[in-house]
């Protein structure tokens, strides 16, 4: 019994919501004349887990109907209706998160019953929402739907004459909401092919976007000065900017109209559109194209304010390392510290700790103060794989660094035998990483060797893959050898 659909629900609901519900179950608008409280009363003593062993419809048929010889299919039939009253309190919490779902249903019960008057107020009320809240995902779905409602009241009040003009409206918003949803396909399906390595060209979308002349109609509402068109021009880019990842132009284009236009947008569409372009030059670096290191630090710091001006201030690990290794492979030192001081204090509690020492150890890397970092590294109480694959990282790299390449040699085996045993950090920074270290056993057998025949064919060989970590770093120390000689 405690694992029916309808515990499962229960399982999910805040005390305020049992609460909630509980007054639902008691409304004869909902349970149709029957009363489930008697039942609802002895399930919720086992609430949150609903894990007791006593907990059978055994027991709970005992307790409501003492004395009376159990009816399995009593106790399943009011599982059954509690349940679809839990579905349907669900269907409540989600009207009451969406204002506008609220009022379009109310909007289409003012029409079904010709209130002409509360209609078009309605409609009002929701154009005047959209206004204030800004442009986010479902902003031209609501415009749609609002134009829809317009042309809706041009019937009810006999005045067909003005349909034309909301009827072209809603085309264009049913068309930049459609838009919004392919770029928003475009770029997950390029997401996961980076992640998966499944790259496929021959899916429907790319098909269809690949014969979508979409340039020929962002120009023409350009030039009809369409209210809309730099959003257009923006979902174009984006789009663009994965299908043809080499011609730069689009990447460029959409980060101007995003800076001319980001106060337009809600907080969370801010972050989406910063998210699209941060990806971008994360690829683009990640290729070996060095001019992308700066653009993407003024795209973190752009997005670290969006952070800091949420109300839950929430940094995520992964992306809290990036901005700082991005930031110290451009030489911001002085920023950086302030950044480890300032932004580690977002991170999640049980993270902050571990999270500051690998920061420190991180910019100690930098400035060259070695017996530090592993100081730092030495404090760090991991706390998932990525930490320690950003330790395995950096204290390899010391132990080069310090010349001790005995322990060098065994921290290479030991991190490939990390990284083939730990699915959970994903091909692509598996087959980074060990390209990685592969190069660098190389690096240390020249070096230790001094056969300088063989070094201008590793650098070739580095600086021609794509699929590397901590690149520049090895060719620095190919470039202090050859200095060296």
């Amino acid at each position: 019994m405690n694992d029916t659909k309808l515990i499962n629900i229960l399982r999910t609901f805040s005390k305020n919501e049992m609460k909630e519900f509980e007054k639902l179950i008691e409304s004869p608008f909902f349970n149709k004349g029957r009363s489930f409280i008697p039942y609802f009363k002895q399930i919720r003593k086992f609430y949150p887990d609903f894990n007791d062993e006593k907990m059978t419809p055994k027991y709970i048929y005992s307790k409501i109907y003492p004395g009376n010889k159990f009816n399995k299919q009593v106790i399943w039939n009011m599982n059954s209706g509690m349940l679809r009253m839990a579905e349907e309190y669900l269907v409540n919490v989600s009207i009451k998160k969406d204002i506008y779902q609220r009022i379009f249903h109310l909007s289409s019960e003012l029409s079904e019953r010709n209130l002409r008057n509360l209609y078009n107020k309605n409609l009002d009320v929701i154009e005047k929402a959209l206004v204030q809240a800004g442009i986010d995902y479902h902003y031209f779905q609501y415009k749609t739907e609002l134009e829809t409602g317009r042309v809706n009241l041009c019937f009810m009040e006999d005045k067909q004459h003005n349909i034309y003009r909301h009827t072209v409206k809603r085309g264009e918003f049913a068309i930049l909401h459609f838009l919004g949803q392919l770029a928003s396909v475009i770029n997950d399906i390029d997401a996961n092919n980076s992640m998966f390595n499944s790259e496929s060209s021959t899916n429907m979308p790319n098909v269809f976007i690949n014969n979508l002349k979409l340039d020929i109609i962002v120009e023409f509402a350009k030039a009809d000065k369409f209210k809309y068109a730099y959003i257009m021009e923006m979902y174009y880019n984006s789009i663009m900017a994965i299908i043809e990842p080499a011609n730069t132009y689009h990447f460029f284009k959409l980060n101007e109209l995003y800076q001319n236009n980001s106060g337009k947008f809600t907080p969370d569409q801010r972050k989406s559109w910063l998210t699209l372009l941060a990806n971008y030059c994360v690829q683009k670096s990640d290729e070996g194209d060095d001019s992308f290191r700066l653009p993407l630090f003024i795209i973190n710091k752009d997005q670290l304010k969006e952070i800091e001006a949420s109300p839950k201030k929430d940094l995520g690990k992964i992306f809290y390392m990036q901005v700082l290794i991005k930031a110290l492979s451009l030489n911001e030192i002085d920023w950086s510290k302030k950044y480890i001081e300032k932004y580690t204090k977002f991170l999640k509690p049980s993270y902050q700790k571990a999270m500051k020492a690998i920061s420190y150890a991180f910019l100690k890397f930098k400035i060259k103060q070695y017996n530090e970092v592993l100081e730092y590294l030495s404090k760090v109480k991991f706390i998932d794989v990525r930490d320690k694959y950003h330790a395995k990282s950096l204290s390899i790299r010391v132990y080069y660094e310090l010349n001790d390449f005995i322990t060098l040699y065994y921290s290479i085996d030991s991190a490939k035998q990390f990284v083939s045993k730990n699915e959970s950090l994903g091909k692509i920074t598996k087959k980074r990483f060990n390209h990685f270290l592969d190069y660098l056993k190389k690096l240390t057998a020249i070096k230790e060797q001094n056969d300088l025949r063989l070094l201008d064919r590793l650098k070739q060989e580095i600086e021609l893959d794509t699929q590397i970590v901590n690149k520049l770093w090895l060719l620095e120390k190919i470039a202090e050898i050859e200095n060296k000689n």
